[in-house]
């Protein structure tokens, strides 16, 4: 163990937009790479303009191994009409998540935080995934 604190050296934010419209199975989408030395990431904020509610499968990769963590319900319309943008990094939609104000999700060298929606829709409108820490 370290005698001395480790504590963020350099923000790491990411901001992916990708398309709701699926068939079948879909391919995951990388919302948040790791840097050199580790990662915290704090908030997930996810908005969706379509008109029907949706739900995300959230996932870490892992040395190309992919973890499922939860399943996300996007309510319609998140971010663009009275329901606002939702922080997905909190412990009622990642139940592994501390209950606390300085949670988040580690995640060390080479891991990266994936997203994918889990049910069919041909409404082609985009989500927009905005994911806010920093590299240790």
């Amino acid at each position: 163990m370290s005698a001395s604190p480790q504590f963020i050296t350099s923000p790491n934010n990411s901001f992916v937009q990708f398309s709701g419209q699926q068939t079948g199975t879909g391919t995951p989408v990388t919302i948040f790479t790791a840097g050199a030395s580790g990662s915290w990431v704090r908030h997930i904020n996810v908005t969706y303009e379509g008109t029907s509610a949706r739900t995300l499968g959230v996932m870490v990769l892992k040395n190309s191994t992919t973890y499922h963590l939860s399943t996300v319900a996007i309510p319609a319309g998140t971010g663009y009409t009275t329901v606002s943008a939702k922080n997905i990094c909190s412990p009622s939609d990642i139940p592994c998540m501390e209950p606390d104000p300085n949670r988040g999700l580690l995640l060390e060298s080479g891991e990266a935080l994936q997203v994918v929606p889990l049910e069919d829709d041909t409404e082609d409108k985009n989500f927009v995934v905005a994911s806010f820490g920093g590299d240790f």
